[in-house]
């Protein structure tokens, strides 16, 4: 694939995520491109090949070479690319007519869809509509992602169902020992810890846990900046609170230069745990291994 391109799948990658979880992290890690239909197909060459129009009904697959990763299919009528002369990447790009984007954590439709590379804007228009498991029929006369501030407008807004109860969600009702966003003193501190984990020989807690926060993760977590992950946090926060209702956080050796306290022995000699002390036992491992950045809590 073309410089281009891969940066494109990036941005579309998180940009999507970003609205269908709450600035759910999700690294690009596509690296080809399945065509499954093009009716008609212009473009130039002379140095490199320029696509400037699909058209005819276009189906497209994003693929990863991570098994893990499942394909981001795109559709619509015609994808139209505008070359500024001389530019060895495109300066917009354009859908129009039965726009469909399925991210694997959330679909998108509209008539149209607009993205500005320079600006960083990404526009929906023609009754957009997004479906998501924060967001279940999300509709806008106009929807806007800006890839360069993290930000989603969305202008005469209706949802059909919202969650109230999920972690950080309105109204959370979740176990107190899931995290908040306050509870990491300093998130930046926080993902660098994380990232320094990653980069060593043999177990460690940080390797640990970025390994139960899944591939694509771990891949955002190696090749972007720490500054666009902090302002990204709630996406980061929610798969972390996923990882502490789960068992398999800990491991012997991961934790083995770590000072445990009484309960989370305790807790760890149990052969059975109830779901609040499975969150409670992952809880007391990351404020032991993170002292500095995850607060504790009695």
């Amino acid at each position: 694939m073309t410089r281009w391109t891969r940066m494109g799948v990036l941005l579309l990658a998180l940009g999507f995520a970003w609205i269908a979880a709450a600035q759910d992290l999700k690294g690009g890690g596509y690296t080809k491109m399945k065509i499954e239909k093009v009716g008609s197909c212009k473009g130039s060459f002379g140095g490199a090949f320029r696509i400037h129009s699909m058209t005819g009904g276009v189906s497209i697959v994003l693929k990863s070479d991570d098994p893990a990763q499942k394909d981001l299919p795109i559709r619509a009528q015609s994808m139209t690319f505008d070359w500024p002369e001389g530019a060895d990447q495109p300066k917009r790009l354009v859908l129009e007519g039965n726009v469909q984007i399925e991210h694997p954590q959330a679909s998108v439709a509209a008539e149209r869809a607009e993205w500005d590379f320079e600006s960083g804007k990404l526009v929906f228009t023609g009754n957009p509509k997004m479906d998501s498991e924060r967001a279940k029929g999300l509709r806008a006369s106009r929807i806007t992602l800006n890839f360069k501030t993290n930000q989603l407008e969305a202008e005469d807004m209706s949802i059909d169902e919202a969650p109230m109860n999920s972690a950080g969600g309105l109204g959370s009702s979740a176990d107190p020992n899931l995290l908040t966003e306050a509870d990491i003193k300093d998130w930046p501190g926080f993902i660098e810890a994380i990232k320094a984990d990653q980069k060593k020989e043999g177990a460690c807690p940080g390797k640990q846990l970025a390994a139960k926060l899944g591939a694509e993760a771990q891949a955002a977590l190696k090749n972007m900046a720490t500054d666009m992950l902090a302002q990204n946090k709630g996406g980061l926060l929610k798969k972390i609170n996923k990882v502490l209702e789960q068992p398999g956080l800990y491991g012997k050796e991961a934790w083995s230069g770590v000072t445990l306290d009484d309960e989370t022995k305790a807790l760890l000699d149990k052969k059975e745990r109830t779901p609040a002390e499975q969150i409670r036992q992952n809880r007391l491992l990351l404020q032991a291994a993170f002292p500095a950045f995850v607060a504790g809590r009695s």
